[in-house]
């Protein structure tokens, strides 16, 4: 399956060229692999992309979902922030659900992407919602602005232990609840998704401080900037035992309102990282928790080679039996070669080739490996288009896996045969 997340089309924002994570900007995510199809993030109605223009292919108009289409990009994945939003694109519920009916008319396959914030989630930050400051048993009834709930979460650490278990008791419910909601109203408007990620980038946890675990040193991925400092002090079979139980809830939710099979996708930024995600998805099979898929992101910005990659899916399949998907990735196609000196492990000129080749080599080695289902790109809008709308070459990945040296290829030998 190969995808992209288009959620910038609908929050107002474009996407940029991707030399990295787009911090606060718009961004989508398109996915390639054996068994999963193609994707990424919808268009808007106008079939504008960010404001750089329409879409186009050999002079005839078109959409980011039609032209990729056209190309065999297959799934397309679309995040959801809580109302109301705040410092990030407006993907609140309401605008990602036109998007959504959009993939599916298309006949493409959508992946969900519940952030369970009300701003960006990722590692250096998954906050709890403003708009759910009623957890608390022990605030007064007056409401809080940001900065005063932001302080009340600061002093997390010290709470006495009923209070932090009536708390835990209500955000579990609330992460049930709106996670059946989204699902429920997806499904109302005739857009269920295929799939779900129960949060996004969750490495560190969800739902800051609650269920924030500390993340064991790795040998492998880059620093990415600052993350929110860790409960204090810090009780690390608390923190689990909460994390397990709003993973559990959000998945309770999603199947409860699906009815029939929905595939879950837990979605953490380790991609070349093995130890990591040994210890990550260890603590998951001991809680019995109840998903499909692991999700992972690989930007080589952080997170290592494709040989590193693929080691971890091999791992993956002997110790999880799941399937695997690069849930998010991007690789920038300017900045010639001197893009290669910025990070070790871009291995890659900054050039349409370089880009095409990148994703050839991370293609391929997502769909030899056991259980690999697909790769999604984040944030087409800017990254996989020329100036004047066109596609560029590597929306054609997949008439080109083939590709040894234009430039280098970086693809890993294949794994032994039955690994």
């Amino acid at each position: 399956m190969l995808g992209a997340d288009i959620s910038a089309l609908a929050g107002g924002r474009g996407g940029r060229d991707f030399g990295g994570r787009a911090g606060g900007n718009g961004a989508t995510n398109a996915a390639a692999t054996n068994r999963v199809p193609a994707g990424t993030n919808a268009v808007a109605g106008n079939g504008r992309r960010g404001g750089f223009g329409n879409y186009q292919e050999n002079g005839q108009p078109g959409t980011e979902i039609s032209i990729m289409m056209n190309h065999n990009w297959n799934v397309f994945r679309l995040r959801v922030f809580v109302d109301p939003v705040r410092s990030a694109p407006n993907n609140s519920l309401s605008n990602m659900i036109p998007l959504a009916k959009q993939i599916k008319a298309a006949g493409a396959l959508f992946l969900l992407d519940i952030h369970y914030s009300d701003t960006w989630a990722d590692p250096q930050h998954q906050e709890t919602p403003l708009a759910w400051q009623d957890i608390d048993a022990d605030r007064t009834n007056r409401e809080m602005n940001l900065r005063d709930f932001r302080d009340l979460l600061s002093t997390y650490g010290t709470w006495p232990a009923d209070r932090v278990n009536r708390d835990m008791a209500a955000l579990e419910k609330h992460a049930e609840q709106y996670s059946r909601d989204v699902i429920t109203q997806f499904k109302q408007a005739g857009a269920m998704p295929d799939m779900v990620q129960v949060g996004n980038e969750i490495t560190g946890g969800m739902l800051w401080p609650f269920a924030h675990v500390k993340v064991p040193p790795s040998s492998v991925k880059l620093d990415a900037g600052r993350i929110q400092p860790l409960p204090d002090p810090y009780d690390d079979h608390k923190q689990w035992d909460h994390l397990v139980r709003v993973i559990k809830a959000g998945i309770r939710g999603v199947r409860a309102a699906a009815g029939s099979p929905v595939q879950i996708v837990i979605h953490i930024d380790c991609g070349g990282d093995w130890p990591v995600t040994k210890w990550y998805f260890d603590h998951l099979t001991q809680a019995k928790v109840d998903y499909d898929i692991i999700g992972q992101s690989f930007y080589p910005n952080y997170h290592g080679t494709p040989d590193l990659l693929q080691q971890n899916m091999l791992e993956c399949a002997k110790a999880y039996h799941k399937l695997f998907m690069v849930a998010e990735t991007g690789y920038s196609k300017t900045g010639g070669d001197g893009l290669m000196t910025r990070r070790k492990y871009n291995l890659w000129p900054g050039t349409p080739q370089g880009q095409l080749q990148f994703m050839a080599d991370l293609v391929n080695t997502v769909k030899r490996a056991p259980g690999g289902l697909g790769v999604f790109y984040w944030a087409p809008e800017g990254a996989l288009w020329n100036a004047d709308g066109s596609p560029a070459p590597v929306v054609s990945v997949l008439d080109n896996l083939s590709l040894t040296n234009a430039p280098q290829s970086h693809l890993p030998p294949a794994p032994p045969s039955g690994s």
